[in-house]
């Protein structure tokens, strides 16, 4: 199961929340407005919550087995829809940079900066 890493803890979605996310992920993969990167992380996280759905669904119809007792255990923490998390500012985390992209930056850094002055030793 997850375990609570500082401030973070997972999200609870249910499987129909994760379809809708994913079908908005795959729309925004098809766009051709959208950056060629941003299409393939789109099309990723499309495919992530998709399989997140099929595995929601998966256990939500397995029948569930109570431990030793009779009593279910009460669910620690409730879940959380999709409208309260966008209601509270929820975004997608903003796609990392690759290595080339990082290069390019310190390359015009440097070229605005000026010639580097010459040391002799």
């Amino acid at each position: 199961m997850f375990t609570a890493v500082g401030n973070y803890s997972p999200m609870l979605l249910t499987p129909e929340q994760c379809w809708q996310i994913a079908a908005v992920f795959a729309s925004s993969a098809v766009d051709m407005r959208v950056p060629p990167p941003h299409r393939a992380a789109f099309a990723r996280k499309a495919d992530w919550f998709r399989m997140r759905a099929r595995i929601g669904a998966k256990k939500d119809a397995a029948p569930v087995k109570a431990p030793h007792s009779e009593q279910p255990i009460p669910a620690s923490r409730t879940e959380t829809t999709l409208d309260e998390l966008l209601s509270v500012g929820w975004t997608m985390p903003m796609p990392r940079s690759t290595v080339a992209e990082r290069l390019e930056r310190a390359r015009e850094q440097r070229r605005s900066a000026g010639p580097v002055p010459l040391v002799s030793h």
